[in-house]
C-alpha cells in the first residue's frame, strides 16, 4: 500500500514538473489552445450581447468529466485574462470556458460566416473556420497539432489515430499540417453514413512529431492529476 502511495505521489510530482506551464519556447499557447477547441458543426459564436449566454464571449465546450481540461487553460491564461472563467450548466457537454479579451483574440484566427442554425431566441449563430495563414510558423504549426494530439490523438497497436467528429474543416487542416511536417502515410477518412459523421487520421509521424506525441500524453496525465479546487466560476 505504502509503495502504491509512493508510486501515486512521484506521478503527481512528475506531472507538476513537466507542465506546470505550458513549455512557451517550444509551443504557441494561442494555437496549442485552437488546436483542443471543439469545432463540432464549425466553431460556433454570436458577437452581440443576448438572452441566450451560451455562446457570447465562449471560448470553449468540454464533456463533463473534463472539468480539469478547462481548469488547466484558465490556469495558463489567467495572467493575461483575468475574466477567464468557468461555467458548468450540468448538461453532458456543459463545462464551459468564457472570455470577452481571450474570444477576441482567438477571433483573429478564424474567419466567420452566417450559419443555418440559430439560438433559441432566434438569432443568426456564426461559424468559424480557420484562416488559411493563421499557422505561419513552425511553432504555430507544431502547437496546433500539440493541440489536437492532447485533445483528440490516441495510440493504438503501433497505429497514430485522430477522430474529429462532424469536424471537417480541423481534420482537413490537421492532415495537410501532418503532410506538410513530413509525417508519412497520412490518411484522412470519414464515415458520411454515421452521426455524427467521424474524420479520422491516420498516419506514421516524423521522430519530432512523435516526441510531441509523447509530450502531449504526458501533459493529458498532468491534467488528469490536476487539482480543481481553485477554479474560477462565473457569478
Amino acid at each position: 500500500m505504502k509503495n502504491i502511495i509512493l508510486i501515486i505521489s512521484s506521478l503527481i510530482l512528475l506531472s507538476q514538473n513537466l507542465f506546470g506551464q505550458l513549455n512557451e519556447k517550444k509551443y504557441d499557447p494561442y494555437c496549442f489552445l485552437i488546436g483542443t477547441l471543439n469545432e463540432y458543426m464549425g466553431y460556433s459564436r454570436i458577437f452581440e450581447p443576448s438572452k441566450d449566454t451560451y455562446y457570447f464571449n465562449k471560448i470553449n465546450s468540454y464533456d463533463r468529466n473534463q472539468l480539469n481540461d478547462a481548469v488547466f487553460v484558465q490556469q495558463l491564461f489567467e495572467k493575461q485574462f483575468p475574466d477567464l472563467k468557468i461555467k458548468n450548466n450540468g448538461s453532458p457537454n456543459g463545462i464551459l470556458l468564457y472570455s470577452k479579451k481571450l474570444s477576441k483574440k482567438i477571433d483573429s484566427y478564424f474567419t466567420y460566416s452566417k450559419s443555418v442554425i440559430s439560438t433559441v431566441n432566434l438569432e443568426p449563430i456564426y461559424t468559424g473556420v480557420l484562416k488559411s495563414d493563421a499557422l505561419k510558423s513552425k511553432k504555430e504549426k507544431i502547437s496546433y497539432l500539440m493541440g489536437v494530439f492532447h485533445t483528440y490523438g490516441k495510440y493504438t497497436n503501433g497505429t497514430y489515430f485522430i477522430r474529429l467528429s462532424n469536424a471537417p474543416s480541423k481534420a482537413s487542416i490537421t492532415a495537410d499540417l501532418l503532410k506538410e511536417l513530413g509525417c508519412e502515410k497520412v490518411e484522412y477518412s470519414f464515415k458520411a453514413n454515421m452521426i455524427p459523421v467521424p474524420h479520422d487520421i491516420v498516419f506514421m509521424p516524423t521522430k519530432e512529431l512523435a516526441d510531441i506525441w509523447n509530450e502531449a500524453e504526458e501533459l493529458r496525465l498532468h491534467i488528469y492529476l490536476l487539482s480543481t479546487e481553485n477554479a474560477k466560476y462565473l457569478d
